[in-house]
């Protein structure tokens, strides 16, 4: 740039063009003074090179020159930016928007992996609700490990004294979220789980105990449960965007949460060889879900209060019905009457939601959980298509983030349909650090071919269900490692032959060697190349 001095060069950056305004620029600071969408360079006489001194987001680039004479701009260039992640995983199935879907959320999350899992457009804070949903689809898509420890890093170290836990950190401004806590031992034992980390785990530890501990401090006295005042989310729990009514009180989402929570700290505790605290946490979890399906299951109408506050009972709404899914809180005789209530409580109309984006995943999960693939399928579609056909290219904070100026469109926490795609549809999930397990869903479509990060190595995966007599399943796995396929159960007649490289043809599998189990039939390999078919009797 050369211009006159005292000439003014202002370059914004935004995700939005304002129109219709009298200042060209974005507006800084829209949520914190501090934050500013523009930088300003005043001129001396002298060419000069400029640049911002750190990175910036947008869809846009605004440029201002405030000068009564002319400055001269050349070789403009932007440098694009990344966080080093290798695109490992993948999906392609037989429907085009569920491939479309898919690659959009990966896209989402990649923009959302810096130093941090933070939004990159605006304050890029790393919040860990935010956090742990983008590492679901990390976890589908790239298998980076090291941006989830130094996240899990940094939030544990900023653990108060009293046990308290930031929403986000580094500078978690006084902000403290329960749930986000609660999240981030998930968080935790997920690392744990695949990595076998134990001396970074160990280091953590103490401030897991100080947070969990802290948890206890919100139980009722009477039942147990937890219970959060009413106000601001920051001293409670958030649950969702939209989910003000599930926030206070002895909350069946936090709660369920609770209960998850507790699992996973105790095997946490175990793989550490602290079994006091294993088998506490363990014996806690129990005793919370009974709990809550003593007090918050309706058995009149089948489905869940959202809460209890102050004695009076709260409405069933979408987050009761979700979470208790999610968190395997029903039993088995109610889990059809919950699912129609969840089904029932989801608008149909996404421009008048009765969800928000985040909470997504829970709603996914819940339908996952319960094999509904079909019913999950719909609502991805139905949603996320909309948002592609409002001209999204990387999902929202909010499905009604497009109608105002503070509502981020580059927002990673949106990308739960990635995850459900991979882990639900496709049916590969690294469950350990060198074990898999692959439960292909023959539903939703009629076939799927994709693959998952392991280690850094593909486990490939593809299955179909064209014809109505027979499935089929591939599956390559990475060398050193083991899993298991699991068949949905089917009618008695059905039988499962295995390809056998030796003789060249399918050998039928002997149907006491496969375990059986309430979800089909599971069938131990290894690495390398395995096929399977399913033969069945068509339906009359």
């Amino acid at each position: 740039v050369q211009g006159p001095e005292g000439a003014v060069v202002d370059i914004g950056w935004d995700e939005r063009l304002l129109t219709g305004t009298k200042r060209p620029l974005p507006f800084p600071g829209s949520l914190h003074p501090e934050w500013n969408q523009v930088d300003s360079w005043i001129l001396d006489g002298s060419q000069r090179t400029i640049t911002t001194l750190d990175d910036r987001a947008g869809r846009y680039i605004l440029i201002a020159v405030w000068s009564d004479a002319p400055v001269t701009l050349s070789n403009i260039q932007i440098v694009e930016e990344k966080y080093p992640l290798q695109e490992i995983g993948s999906f392609s199935s037989s429907d085009p928007l569920l491939n479309e879907i898919w690659n959009v959320g990966k896209v989402s999350a990649a923009l959302n992996m810096r130093d941090a899992y933070a939004d990159p457009w605006r304050e890029r804070g790393q919040w860990w609700g935010d956090a742990f949903v983008i590492d679901q689809v990390n976890r589908a898509a790239f298998g980076d490990v090291a941006l989830l420890k130094r996240g899990i890093m940094f939030l544990g170290n900023a653990v108060r004294d009293d046990g308290r836990f930031p929403g986000l950190a580094p500078n978690g401004d006084g902000i403290y979220i329960v749930d986000y806590g609660l999240l981030w031992v998930n968080s935790v034992g997920d690392y744990l789980r695949i990595t076998n980390d134990i001396s970074f785990v160990s280091a953590l530890y103490p401030n897991l105990i100080r947070f969990m501990d802290f948890v206890q401090s919100y139980e009722n006295s009477e039942t147990g449960l937890l219970e959060f005042p009413s106000g601001s989310y920051i001293n409670s729990v958030y649950i969702d965007t939209q989910a003000w009514m599930a926030r206070a009180g002895q909350s069946l989402p936090a709660n369920a949460m609770y209960v998850g929570t507790l699992q996973q700290a105790a095997f946490i505790a175990w793989r550490l060889g602290d079994f006091d605290h294993a088998a506490r946490w363990s014996q806690q979890a129990d005793f919370i879900k009974a709990q809550i399906n003593d007090i918050l299951f309706d058995s009149n109408s089948g489905e869940y209060w959202t809460s209890v506050i102050d004695s009076s009972k709260i409405s069933p709404t979408v987050y009761a019905q979700a979470w208790a899914l999610a968190y395997d809180i029903v039993e088995n005789q109610d889990v059809e009457s919950v699912k129609s209530s969840l089904l029932t409580q989801i608008s149909n109309d996404p421009e008048n939601s009765s969800t928000g984006i985040y909470g997504m995943y829970w709603i996914l999960k819940a339908l996952g959980n319960i094999g509904d693939v079909d019913d999950a399928i719909s609502l991805i579609k139905a949603y996320y298509g909309w948002m592609l056909s409002k001209g999204a290219t990387t999902w929202w904070e909010n499905f009604d983030s497009y109608l105002y100026y503070t509502g981020s469109l580059s927002h990673g926490w949106g990308g739960s349909p990635t995850w459900f795609l991979s882990t639900y549809v496709l049916g590969a999930e690294q469950i350990d650090t060198n074990s898999w397990v692959v439960h292909p869903a023959f539903a939703g479509v009629e076939w799927v071919r994709g693959s998952i990060p392991v280690n850094g190595e593909e486990l490939q995966v593809s299955w179909s269900n064209q014809t109505c007599d027979s499935a089929y399943v591939e599956i390559n796995a990475p060398r050193f490692t083991t899993g298991k396929l699991v068949i949905p159960r089917g009618d008695e007649s059905e039988k499962i032959y295995i390809y056998d490289g030796s003789r060249g043809s399918y050998v039928e599998a002997d149907r006491d060697v496969l375990l059986s189990t309430l979800d089909g039939f599971e069938l131990d390999l290894g690495g390398g190349i395995s096929k399977i078919v399913i033969r069945r009797p068509c339906e009359k």
